[in-house]
């Protein structure tokens, strides 16, 4: 029962508004300065592109709720250890932790200050919820937890994953989570934090590992669906279950998208001539749209090997 809770988790992880899309989209249509144009019909992430995020938002809404129901999960399968088999209890214990750090990393980056913007242990962060939710009561009423506590729970997570989850997955499946996703995970929030020297040796970690190969060309990457050998760690998307929303809002209708994210000349012209991402690109009713997730049962990729190697460069 454990474990099918833990399958039940990695489920809440894969939610198309958690890491199955929504985490990288709100990400970006915030970030974005006209590099991209939201031309669809959805009020709330129109409202996310303009920064005009307004309190009924329900994307908002369901991104915070599906994301606290995952780590809900998470916080189950953490408190029944001791009824797990004991050969399998280290692995177990890591999936769920992996999982709970990475959405409260997201959810302090969308819903806190940037670590560093002011003081991190006065900033308020997200809720921290440790234990399972079963009974609502007042109780359950938390203040919001600071940014640096959060930060706190985030690398505990995800250190203890690292010392507990096997080495890699054998190669034939980053969906789920291992020894190197958790220090590529690691790696973001270390780089996040200015922790150089630790951002450095945790992607080094997984490049000596030596689980993962570059790709020969970029488009391979995006070519098989999301399972490219390049991927440390992705969302899984089968005929019978998962969403890819990343295809739903930057795939054009021919690739079975909505075509609401639309690249515009800003963003290509950042490239130099010959560079190979700026005519990854393809068009449709005289728009311009990413190849990145033409597939519409593709897998959703988190962590890529070239970003263990953007960061150890740097």
């Amino acid at each position: 029962d454990v474990k099918v809770t833990l399958t039940g988790t990695y489920d809440g992880l894969g939610s198309g508004n958690v890491f199955a899309g929504g985490f990288q989209f709100t990400s970006e249509l915030l970030g974005d300065d006209r590099e991209v144009v939201f031309g669809g019909t959805f009020s709330t992430l129109d409202e996310i592109w303009r920064k005009t995020v307004t309190p009924g938002n329900t994307q908002t809404t369901a991104t915070w709720m599906n994301s606290y129901a995952a780590i809900n999960r998470a916080n189950n399968v953490l408190s029944a250890l001791s009824i797990v088999d004991a050969a399998d209890r280290a692995q177990v214990e890591g999936e769920a932790r992996f999982i709970r750090g990475i959405i409260y990393f997201e959810l302090v980056k969308l819903w806190g200050k940037a670590w560093g913007d002011g003081d991190n242990a006065s900033n308020p962060g997200v809720p921290l919820v440790t234990t399972p939710t079963r009974v609502v009561t007042d109780a359950d009423n938390r203040p919001r937890a600071s940014v640096q506590a959060v930060y706190a729970q985030v690398i505990e997570d995800l250190t203890k994953a690292e010392t507990l989850l096997p080495a890699t997955d054998g190669g034939d499946d980053a969906a789920r989570a291992t020894r190197d996703a958790a220090s590529a995970m690691l790696s973001r929030v270390y780089l996040m934090q200015g922790n150089y020297a630790l951002a450095r040796d945790a992607a080094n970690r997984v490049i000596q590992a030596g689980a993962r190969t570059m790709e020969s060309s970029f488009a391979a990457v995006f070519a098989t669906g999301g399972a490219s050998n390049e991927i440390i760690f992705r969302i899984a998307v089968s005929d019978q279950d998962g969403t890819n929303s990343m295809n739903t809002y930057y795939a054009p209708a021919t690739f079975q998208g909505r075509g609401d994210v639309r690249v515009q000349t800003k963003h290509t012209d950042l490239y130099e001539t010959g560079d190979v991402r700026k005519t990854f690109t393809t068009t449709a009713s005289n728009r311009l749209f990413t190849r990145k997730f033409l597939d519409q049962f593709g897998d959703v990729p988190v962590v890529r090997l070239a970003e263990m190697h953007l960061t150890r460069a740097e």
